[in-house]
Formats: C-alpha cells, structure tokens, sequence
C-alpha cells in the first residue's frame, strides 16, 4: 500500500498540484491503447481527464476516498465517464483484462518495501493482458537521493481558486533504512490579501529503486523491460542527468 495518503489535502490537491509535463505523454499512450486502460493511483484525475479525453476506457484505481470523491464531482463536471474503484495497488479487486496500466507522477516511489514492490508488481502483471504494457514512473535515485538533505525547500506559488495563494514545501531526509526517504510536505494557504489562512501538512515515505533493481523485480512476476526513458520528450533514461525514470514493461505469456 501506499505509505502515505493525502485525503488530508483532498479538497486543496488540484490548487497546487498543476504539473502537467506528463499530460501529453499520457493522452498519447491512451489513444494507442487497443483496449482497457487502468490508472493506479489516480487521485484527483490529473492524468485521467486526458486520458479519457483521448477516448481511454478507463478505469481509476486509487486508496484515497477523498481522493477519488473529487475525481467523481469533476468526472460530472466534464461530462466524462470511468470506473472508479478504492483499493491498493498490492491487492488489486479486478480481473485480467488490461491492454494497458500506468503508474504516473513517479508513484512507484510510494510503494516501501521490497515486498510491497513485488505484490504491486505482481498485481500489475495479473491484471495485464499478454502483451499489455505497464508504465512505470519512479524517482530517479542518482538524482533524488542528493536532495534528500533534511533541509525545507519552497517549491513553488501557485493561484488557486478565490484569489488564494497556496505555497507547497518540501523537507526530505534520508532514512536509516536504505533506499527509504522520509519527510514532510506542508501547505500554506494565503488570502486574496496575503495573509496565512491556513496550513496543511503530510508525512511523506518513499522509496528510491534503482532501475536495475526495477527491472529484476518486474522480470519476476513476468514484467518484460522494454524501454527506459528519463523524461516526458521520450529521451533515453541517463542516470547521471535524467529527473525521472518511465520505464515501461510488458506482460509476457
């Protein structure tokens, strides 16, 4: 399971969370997909949107009620349908069927565990057709290991609704169990005059997997590694330079 949640933040989620750098490469691979798709972790619906908006049979898998409950208003708002079903990726309450599954915003990083990372995987690969693909996201650890150093960083301003601001820190800190970051996200939400209204925080747990490491695990469940990529523009992954590793896998008979 997710070693986090962010129902704390449900209702606040889409004010700051505007990343969008993935949405392309998103839509494209859902048009592509010759039949169901799954979103794990779905959450609020930033990816399912478009997803659906390029004709994805769609179905949003996610642990958060909160979560989901925002996603099912603006599946009304926008006119669009999709199975919504509250569950953990590690045990999975569907059947075999998807031609494709997609794990975006590096949400394999979630996943604690070297056990947990093997019952996702094998969930995935029990739900995927044979030769359905399995994408990926995961932080890359040469990369996100380094700013792990315990210290709070500002992330970003964002306008959100009814002329608030909200402000997004970060703070992250290796653990003492390898591969394993610990930390805390906070949100302040300021008025339309500037002033602090509010504050949010979660916990955060996450892992960093090596990509060798990844493909090991997949490979044992019957995850076949195609491509590696490090970034949304389809650039080869570079352990050295690349801020995320996508790394897409298919179902072998």
């Amino acid at each position: 399971m997710p070693a986090y949640d962010y129902s704390v933040l449900a209702d606040l989620y889409d004010d700051f969370c505007v990343f969008d750098e993935d949405i392309e490469f998103f839509r494209s691979a859902a048009a592509a997909a010759r039949g169901p798709v799954l979103e794990l972790m779905a959450g609020t619906g930033r990816v399912s949107l478009p997803m659906l908006g390029a004709g994805a049979d769609l179905t949003c898998v996610d642990s958060s009620p909160s979560m989901l409950e925002v996603l099912s208003r603006k599946l009304v708002g926008h006119k669009q349908r999709a199975r919504l079903v509250c569950g953990e990726v590690c045990s999975l309450p569907l059947a075999t069927g998807f031609e494709l599954v997609v794990l975006p915003f590096r949400g394999f990083s979630e996943l604690v565990g070297e056990s947990t990372q093997l019952a996702a995987l094998a969930e995935t690969a029990r739900v995927l057709r044979t030769g359905g693909s399995f994408i990926c996201t995961t932080h890359n650890p040469t990369i996100r290991g380094p700013a792990a150093d315990g210290s709070w960083r500002e992330i970003g301003r964002f306008q959100g609704r009814q002329g608030r601001t909200f402000v997004l820190h970060l703070k992250t800190a290796l653990s003492d169990r390898p591969g394993v970051v610990v930390g805390e996200q906070r949100v302040e939400v300021l008025d339309a005059h500037g002033r602090d209204v509010e504050r949010r925080s979660v916990a955060l747990e996450f892992s960093l997997v090596s990509p060798a490491v990844l493909v090991e695990m997949a490979r044992s469940v019957g995850l076949a590694a195609g491509r590696m990529l490090g970034d949304w523009d389809g650039a080869a992954f570079d352990e050295t330079s690349s801020p995320a590793l996508i790394a897409i896998f298919e179902k072998v008979g």
